[in-house]
């Protein structure tokens, strides 16, 4: 119920409490009930170090027992967060082997889809292809697909990478269609650190350790982005990058009223102010960890990541901010920078002679330019080739009905 509602501190206690008891009791599968979940709590927000000791602590009140599948998965993935692919892929491996023999189809389907995400991070794609199809058909064979929500969200660049796959595409779109609504300062110790992920792509929200911030002032969120990719600015500067159609004004005032409302959320640190008096520099604390997903889209364009990208553009940039050229040019630059990927696959589809793809890329970049008359006569041209009758009318008549 805490952790519904949000209230991660709630939340956490209550495992701990439930977790004493257990151990008082000697309830071996409530207490590995617990301590998994009370890992992989530790593990969402990056306290890697907590959560293995909560599986250590686990294994020292069982002198002598068989490593449960559960505990042997459970290792996979804190591995795979902390970015150790082999150590994950091999725990993933052993758990999946495990519970293909004692036949837990609910369990062996979590850890296939668990071990697909390792084999794609660590650039094994082939072998990612292959297991994620196993974990998608499995998936088909449950009836409880909505208990996956979290990882398949977790593990959205890994859907969008089968969206584009051909062998893998069919299995994928009635799982999803069943869970509609699937979104440089020096280091400072983790305990001193603010980790806050900021999505900012068809959405605005700002998470700090799974908690949602909820601000009063559209601009607080936009201030804080800006401050993240433009740190060491006056006043000035932030009101003429933001707000250049305001009164001086007015425009100094709704800055100054975002820069409080982040430090009542974060911190009287959390915007530090330097230099002259008069006209003072402001940017950032150094305790503030912003994982922008912004930034992670661009970087994924640039390394040709397509599935990624597209995991990560969920829409426009600040969908709620109207009143700023700054994200007007923001947006921009991440829909061209997508929309030029997506031709540029295209066009090496074609090129490769995979025109199966080019069609499941071609819609892809109709989600975005639904009136692309290049792209929907590049769709029809493949359909002629590897498409059925009927999804080669479906094109055509879409691309009619965008020429009447």
């Amino acid at each position: 119920m805490q952790l519904a509602l949000g209230n991660q501190g709630a939340y956490l206690r209550a495992l701990f409490e439930l977790r004493d008891l257990s151990e008082k009791l000697r309830e071996r599968e409530l207490l590995m009930w617990v301590t998994v979940r009370i890992a992989e709590h530790h593990s969402r927000v990056g306290e890697h170090g907590q959560a293995l000791q909560a599986v250590y602590r686990f294994e020292t009140m069982q002198p002598g027992m068989t490593t449960p599948p559960s505990l042997v998965v459970l290792r996979g993935v804190l591995a795979r967060r902390r970015g150790d692919y082999p150590l994950a892929i091999r725990h993933l491996e052993e758990g999946v082997a495990l519970l293909r023999e004692r036949g837990q189809l609910p369990e062996l389907t979590r850890a296939l889809l668990q071990l697909a995400y390792a084999l794609y991070s660590a650039r094994r794609r082939e072998e990612a292809t292959n297991v994620l199809g196993s974990a998608l058909q499995g998936l088909l064979q449950l009836h409880t697909q909505p208990d996956f929500r979290h990882e398949l969200e977790e593990a959205a660049e890994l859907l969008h990478y089968a969206s584009l796959e051909p062998d893998l595409a069919s299995f994928l779109e009635p799982v999803l269609n069943n869970l509609a609504g699937l979104a440089g300062s020096p280091r400072l110790s983790a305990a001193e650190q603010i980790p806050l992920h900021v999505y900012t792509l068809g959405r605005q929200e700002v998470v700090r350790r799974e908690e949602v911030l909820h601000f009063t002032l559209k601009g607080t969120p936009l201030l804080l982005v800006y401050l993240a990719l433009n740190p060491n600015r006056t006043r000035g500067e932030l009101e003429l990058a933001l707000y250049p159609d305001k009164d001086p004004v007015a425009a100094g005032n709704y800055v100054r009223s975002a820069i409080r409302e982040l430090r009542e959320a974060l911190g009287q640190d959390a915007v530090i102010m330097e230099g002259s008096r008069h006209a003072p520099r402001y940017r950032l604390g150094p305790h503030l960890r912003v994982d922008l997903d912004l930034v992670r889209f661009l970087e994924a364009i640039n390394h040709g990541e397509l599935a990624r990208a597209l995991a990560l553009y969920q829409g426009v940039f600040m969908p709620e901010i109207d009143d700023s050229p700054w994200v007007e040019h923001k947006r921009e630059e991440a829909r061209l920078a997508l929309e030029f990927e997506l031709r540029n696959q295209i066009t090496c589809g074609r090129e490769q002679g995979n025109l199966r793809r080019v069609i499941l890329l071609c819609n892809q970049y109709l989600r975005f330019e639904p009136y692309d008359r290049d792209v929907h006569l590049e769709r029809v041209q493949a359909a002629r080739v590897v498409g059925g009758a009927g999804e080669l009318a479906r094109y055509i008549s879409e691309l009619q009905a965008l020429e009447d």
